[in-house]
């Protein structure tokens, strides 16, 4: 059974989506689908950084702001 070209899922689930179609095996997929989520659930636990805050890190805070200027739109 094959999805139909002209279904695409809603932007937030284009990753999990791609995962599911790139892997063959359905049940690798899936376990593939729930690693992605674990990794990024895992990544702040795992942070070894002395500084937390955006403070002292230039990017974060551009990227931040960015993130203000786009959402109020």
């Amino acid at each position: 059974m094959s999805t139909p070209a002209s279904i695409v899922p809603e932007w937030y689930l284009l990753p999990y989506y791609a995962i599911l179609r790139s892997i063959p095996n359905k049940l690798i997929g899936v376990i593939a689908m729930f690693g992605s989520l674990l990794i990024l659930l895992i990544l702040p636990i795992v942070d070894l950084s002395r500084v937390r805050g955006n403070q002292f890190r230039p990017i974060m805070k551009v990227a931040f702001d960015f993130l203000l200027l786009t959402s109020s739109c």
